[in-house]
């Protein structure tokens, strides 16, 4: 949803926004001090200065262990690999943690 094709409620607007996983997550503008459910919201001014500067080669690093399951399948695409470097909380997480696949295909994730 955005300014062009609005939610009537203006709850579910998501302009600017940058999605990060093949499931519809992102980074949009929405109010900081709401709950989401999945995106991350950032006040206008950021999520527009985002919005101009990323392109869809920006990498995003989540660090958040319950986006986890929504982004180990693109996290794998690109090469992540759990390492000596791999903080101990997150080796545990990743051990009972279970992957939801991607239901966004590649080309919806990119709009």
């Amino acid at each position: 949803m955005s300014k062009s094709h609005p939610d009537p409620s203006g709850k579910n607007n998501m302009d600017f926004s940058l999605f990060f996983t093949n499931q519809g997550h992102a980074i949009h503008m929405g109010n900081t001090n709401a709950m989401s459910h999945g995106c991350i919201h950032v006040g206008e001014k950021g999520a527009a200065s985002m919005f101009k500067w990323a392109n869809a080669k920006t990498q995003v690093v989540v660090t958040r262990e319950h986006y986890l399951p929504y982004v180990y399948y693109d996290l794998m695409k690109v090469g992540y690999r759990n390492d000596k470097n791999t903080p101990a909380h997150v080796k545990a997480y990743l051990k009972t943690m279970k992957p939801i696949p991607p239901a966004m295909d590649e080309e919806n994730a990119t709009r």
